[in-house]
């Protein structure tokens, strides 16, 4: 097997893999490796506790030209 990141793992679970043989390498990594299955797990259950408790909001109308016109985007 190849050197992995793990960093790798937040793409995948992201969907951000496109390789096909990055995904399956990927894959066999999670299922064969303890400690790549367990930072799988973890990356997993954080990005579902986030979607179960962030609520995303729009940006009031204010806030954000103020924010545009201090980048200088206005």
């Amino acid at each position: 097997m190849m050197e992995m990141n793990k960093d790798i793992i937040s793409a995948y679970i992201d969907g951000e893999v496109k390789d096909e043989l990055l995904e399956r390498e990927i894959l066999s990594r999670i299922n064969n490796d303890k400690d790549f299955a367990i930072e799988y797990r973890v990356h997993s259950l954080v990005k579902t506790l986030i979607k179960e408790k962030v609520t995303y909001k729009q940006t009031p109308v204010k806030v954000k030209a103020k924010i545009l016109k201090s980048i200088g985007s206005t």
